[in-house]
């Protein structure tokens, strides 16, 4: 399975931090930085075919990553007009490389370890990751699940009162719906302005179309968005980097937290691949 990363954004919300240097290699524990947590994440569950799409100060990310992460399988792509695009734009870019199932995720988002590999044995073809607890504001990119769980509604303008939960920005799209969501793109950007919208626009598209996208909720695992110098201090100083990354050397996981998986103490990836549970139910508003 290929994983599709976003990482051209100039994230000029985090400047002065950004002003030279992307927002994925902002460190967070010495010298492991945001990128660094992710690709060991992604490793430890056994996916090394990456297509990485970049834009502002693509050297750096690309230096960094052959000089730290040499094992990895990188096909590139550059965005070159990451200052006037949004992420639609990139993810569509990214289609041509894409040549079966894939995982899609930001390079922006902190993330326990476990959640790839859950995403990976669900049984469904197609699922976006889904914190349903802890609260969500007017700027979190909302969902709304209907009783089955699948996705009715995906977008930043669901009203808080309407919605089940927010997608943490990691999916899965082993199905029909990943070679409908890179149609719906096309579409989008060739015949509107599918280029300056979320890529959650053309999930929305696919889904009126009558295609399924299952909603996985992994809200006992820590994940988080680093958007704001807030949120990279929050990122540094109160999100559990040890507990929720793969160790040096990728082992299996090492403690026990309550889950609404029937998770133990020292499953390896292939473990949890292996169970393949339902998404838990919450309220669907």
């Amino acid at each position: 399975m290929q994983v599709v990363l976003l990482a051209a954004g100039g994230a000029t919300r985090l400047r002065p931090l950004t002003e030279s240097m992307p927002k994925c290699l902002l460190p967070l524990d010495g010298d492991q930085t945001i990128l660094d947590f992710t690709l060991k994440n992604l490793k430890w569950a056994g996916l090394k075919e990456i297509v990485m799409v970049t834009g502002f100060e693509a050297d750096q990310i690309r230096k960094h990553v052959s000089s730290r992460h040499p094992g990895l399988a990188v096909t590139w792509i550059h965005n070159d007009r990451f200052s006037s695009t949004n992420n639609s734009h990139s993810l569509w870019m990214a289609g041509r490389a894409v040549q079966g199932p894939f995982l899609l995720l930001d390079a922006d988002i902190l993330f326990d370890r476990r959640i790839i590999p859950l995403l990976i044995g669900l049984h469904s073809e197609d699922v976006l990751a889904v914190r349903t607890a802890g609260g969500w504001s007017e700027e979190d990119m909302k969902v709304r699940l209907d009783e089955k769980g699948n996705v009715l509604r995906i977008g930043k303008d669901i009203p808080l009162g309407h919605a089940t939960g927010e997608s943490i920005g990691i999916e899965k799209f082993a199905g029909p719906f990943g070679k409908a969501l890179f149609e719906k793109l096309e579409h989008r950007i060739r015949t509107q302005n599918g280029s300056a919208e979320f890529y959650e626009a053309s999930f929305q598209a696919v889904i009126e179309e009558g295609l399924p996208l299952l909603g996985l909720d992994i809200s006992p695992l820590p994940c988080m968005e680093i958007d704001t110098p807030e949120d990279y201090q929050k990122a540094r100083t109160g999100f559990n980097l040890k507990a929720s990354a793969c160790p040096a050397d990728c082992g299996g996981v090492s403690e026990r937290i309550p889950m609404p998986f029937p998770l133990q103490t020292g499953d390896s990836p292939a473990a949890l691949c292996r169970k393949r549970q339902s998404p838990v139910r919450r309220r669907t508003a």
